[in-house]
């Protein structure tokens, strides 16, 4: 028994020795806040969030799709800069049933 206290007092004097030590503290949440990070990243990529959008670039680079509206509009632009909307048939209410 009193070898088993001695080796549990010296782990314990070691221990707290090392917590009062601030360098060794600033290191161990260095670590941590990296597995966070890396633990957040590996959720996000698992929950399809990470990465899955196209930058501005990206975004720049693609052709227009389908996806992209495709807006009509009737505009009459003038040689003094002024625009005029013209109603088209967009504007126009469906037909009746």
């Amino acid at each position: 028994m009193l070898k088993e206290l001695k080796r549990l007092q010296a782990e314990k004097m070691e221990l707290e020795r090392q917590f009062n030590d601030l360098a060794m503290l600033r290191d161990q949440v260095r670590k941590l806040k990296e597995e966070l990070s890396t633990a957040s990243r590996l959720d996000w990529l698992r929950r399809g969030l990470y990465g899955s959008t196209p930058k501005a670039a990206e975004k720049l680079k693609q052709p227009l799709t389908s996806t992209n509206k495709d807006f009509n509009l009737n505009v009459e632009l003038r040689q003094d800069g002024s625009v005029k909307v013209n109603p088209g048939a967009t504007n126009a209410p469906p037909p009746p049933k």
